[in-house]
């Protein structure tokens, strides 16, 4: 019964790889601020009383 469960963890196992290669695979880490989708710099936010930006 034990080296049962202990086959049906491994396969789990894979298939859960599996899917996580297959997401890498599809969706690429952007690492460039260029190639995101969008973006909003910290700068450009409205002046907001709920927004507050610490410069020193």
């Amino acid at each position: 019964m034990a080296v049962q469960a202990e086959v049906r963890v491994r396969k789990v196992k894979q298939v859960f790889n599996y899917i996580k290669a297959l997401n890498e695979l599809r969706n690429p880490v952007v690492t460039n601020i260029n190639e995101q989708l969008w973006s909003l710099w910290l700068n450009d936010l409205p002046n907001h009383e709920a927004i507050k930006l610490y410069e020193e």
